[in-house]
């Protein structure tokens, strides 16, 4: 496998999300089904359907969900839904959740071709299913991980890795985060995000 970092399971359905971040050095002699691609610097996200719910059997059917890269790029061999925007797609698929309403959430494990990592959402049912949406960009040269959601689904936890990781120190820190105070170097942090009445 193309280097699986975060399996979760659908809350409406059973199926198994499994996001694989890449793996450079698969060459096109190793390639198969599950694993399309030789050089998968990309990686993808693979749904696993367990026969009558059953997450113990011995055999599951699957299907690649999502072939990360930027789907304007031929050589990448991105598939994402048809209506994917400019900001929609994403490249090594690293943590992922599920929110009560059965939406799927995305964490980066890396910056791609636009320099920030991010956290996308998306349907996995329906018209919209593989469409994913940019829902936030963490500081600079940092990583969101480990969504997780309160029961009622109005408030996310994330966590804030590594910010400024290519800074020698405070004084060449790209961001002060979380406190933007001088001196201060950036911390890894935990970021509530609560959805208030409209």
């Amino acid at each position: 496998m193309d280097s699986p970092e975060g399996f979760e399971p659908d809350p409406l359905t059973g199926h198994v999300f499994i996001a694989l971040t890449g793996n450079d050095a698969r060459t096109a002699d190793t390639v198969n089904p599950a694993n399309p691609r030789p050089a998968n610097a990309h990686g993808h996200i693979l749904r696993m359907i367990p026969p009558a719910s059953d997450h113990g059997a011995d055999v599951f059917t699957w299907r690649v969900f999502i072939l990360c890269g930027d789907p304007a790029n031929p050589a990448d061999g991105a598939q994402f839904h048809p209506d994917t925007s400019a900001e929609g797609w994403f490249v090594e698929p690293d943590n992922i959740a599920f929110d009560p309403s059965g939406r799927l959430w995305v964490c980066s494990g890396g910056p791609g071709p636009r320099n920030h990592d991010g956290l996308w959402v998306m349907d996995v049912h329906g018209l919209r299913a593989g469409l994913p949406r940019l829902f936030y960009a963490p500081p600079i040269q940092s990583e969101c991980c480990s969504p997780a959601f309160t029961p009622d689904g109005q408030t996310m936890f994330l966590a804030i890795q590594h910010p400024a990781e290519r800074a020698d120190g405070a004084s060449t820190a790209l961001t002060g985060w979380p406190d933007f105070k001088p001196g201060q170097p950036p911390r890894p942090s935990l970021i509530a995000i609560s959805r208030t009445a409209s």
